[in-house]
């Protein structure tokens, strides 16, 4: 098979408590070409046992499908752990062909992938590899110094920048302080943040990538980052949606600059600048009696202030009482423009007496009246409306309803019925579609005679006539109706 470019390490894998096995797609020949290797939370490496604590499932054509899968053996890979797994296929070549024997193609082509795939690991080596750049003019090979030399001390660098052992590195035991004992022993960055006093909030900032994230997470909105990047004052203002006056009145160093922007003249100025409301009402032009009169505490004080009797005292003949209220007077008769009463009950009883026209509407609150006796009475006439198939019949809109269908209605909704154990009735007029005769179903809560629902009069415009009563508060209506009248 042809190996296209990749890079023989396949990771990281973290661990979560959960997953042992780990797939790689780069070809091999045998399992012992796979190493892997596993890094605990303080970054230090180890190199798994194979049959040990991994074992090795390669897949079956490594030239179809290369590759294959680790599987742990001694359980999941823990959280804070990282998996690698790395290529370590062995540098030889195995492959002798005779001059006068078989000529295998596949052999010598496995023989070229085993080659190419050292090549590659090679290269996932070399980059990983300190190099000296491209321009780095060398003489000769370098060389790290002896283990003699570069035992206990840094690696660097001379003034040519040839590479040097440095200075010495302490061995030993060192001394720290208690708090440092406490660092030291702290598992992650983050147990060592929370040491030095950070907190959780600032411990977030440290992975965020750029001045927005920042922001964000700073609690700034959309409008605050765009005021957090304005070039100056002026930048500013105009996010902040000010107007060039605005600016001017912003710019002010004094109120006496602040009130001349805002087109105050001296008088202005002046009122302003007042004490007190008395200072203010005089600045106004009010007399000494104007200014204690403005600070009467009501009415009452008002018309002593302005030495008003009562209304005997007043033009009694014209006097017009436009509010409150009036106690302590004399019943005025009927003869008089009154009601000869003195209580709402009385005043209707004497009204009725003595005959004479209502005007208006009176409303009786559902309550009962007794005994009456009614010439050329007529009814309010509803007119109900549907929606969506169901027709909403106002019962307090009249008990009389007429209605003219303008769709099938499926349902038939009657409220603010009378209340239960007091009988109402409504007459309820239905009128087919103009154009195309329409349906009426009414549902369980309609009662009709012999147990056979009302059915609309199948024609254009064809009149029903329906009564409806309830005795239970509109819970059940029993109805009767006459079709197609002509």
């Amino acid at each position: 098979m042809t190996i296209s470019i990749v890079t023989r390490k396949t990771g990281p894998f973290p661990g979560d408590d959960l997953t042992t096995e780990f797939d790689f797609d780069w070809k091999v020949f045998e399992s012992d070409d796979v190493r892997v290797v596993r890094v605990d939370p303080l970054g230090l490496e180890a190199v798994l046992v194979q049959d040990t604590d991994y074992e090795v499932s390669l897949n079956a054509d490594q030239n179809v499908d290369p590759g294959g899968t680790i599987t742990l053996l001694l359980g999941a890979l823990a959280t804070g752990y990282i998996l690698w797994i790395v290529s370590v296929v062995d540098s030889e070549q195995n492959l002798e062909l005779p001059s006068t024997g078989p000529w295998n193609p596949r052999v010598v082509e496995t023989a070229f992938d085993k080659a190419m795939a050292t090549v590659q690991q090679t290269e996932e080596k070399l980059a990983r590899a300190v190099l000296f750049p491209v321009s780095e003019q060398l003489t000769g090979q370098v060389e790290f110094p002896g283990a003699a030399v570069r035992a206990n001390k840094a690696l660097g660098f001379n003034a040519d920048g040839d590479l040097i052992a440095g200075g010495n590195f302490v061995s030993g035991a060192v001394t720290v302080s208690a708090f440092m004992e406490t660092l030291l022993d702290d598992a992650s960055a983050a147990s060592g943040l929370a040491t030095l006093g950070f907190s959780v909030f600032s411990q977030s900032l440290r992975g965020l990538a750029n001045a927005d994230s920042y922001l964000t997470a700073f609690g700034f909105g959309a409008f605050g980052k765009t005021m957090a990047a304005t070039a100056s004052a002026s930048d500013a203002l105009d996010a902040l949606g000010f107007s060039a006056f605005g600016k001017t009145i912003i710019n002010d160093t004094d109120p006496s600059d602040l009130l001349a922007t805002l087109g105050f003249g001296a008088f202005g100025e002046s009122f302003i600048a007042s004490a007190d409301a008395a200072t203010a009402l005089s600045t106004l032009g009010f007399s000494a009696f104007g200014v204690t009169w403005s600070g009467l505490a009501d009415a009452a004080a008002g018309r002593t202030a302005l030495a008003l009797g009562t209304l005997a005292t007043q033009n009694a003949a014209t006097v017009a009482i436009t509010g409150g209220s009036i106690t302590g007077i004399t019943d005025l008769a009927i003869a008089d423009g009154g009601t000869g009463a003195g209580t709402a009950l009385t005043a209707f009883n004497a009204l009725a007496a003595s005959g004479g026209t209502v005007g208006g509407t009176l409303t009786f609150a559902d309550n009962e009246i007794l005994q009456p006796r009614l010439t050329d009475a007529s009814f309010t006439l509803g007119l109900p409306g549907s929606a969506g198939g169901v027709l909403t019949i106002n019962y307090a809109s009249g008990n009389y309803q007429f209605f003219q269908l303008t769709e099938n209605v499926t349902s038939v909704l009657i409220t603010n019925p009378p209340a239960n154990g007091i009988g109402g009735e409504l007459t309820l007029v239905l009128k087919n579609h103009a154009s195309a005769a329409k349906t009426v179903a009414w549902g369980a809560a309609y009662l009709f005679p012999g147990g056979t629902d009302h059915v609309m009069t199948n024609a254009v415009d064809a009149v029903d006539m329906l009564r409806l009563r309830t005795l239970d508060g509109g819970t059940s209506w029993l109805v009767t109706f006459e079709n197609d009248l002509k």
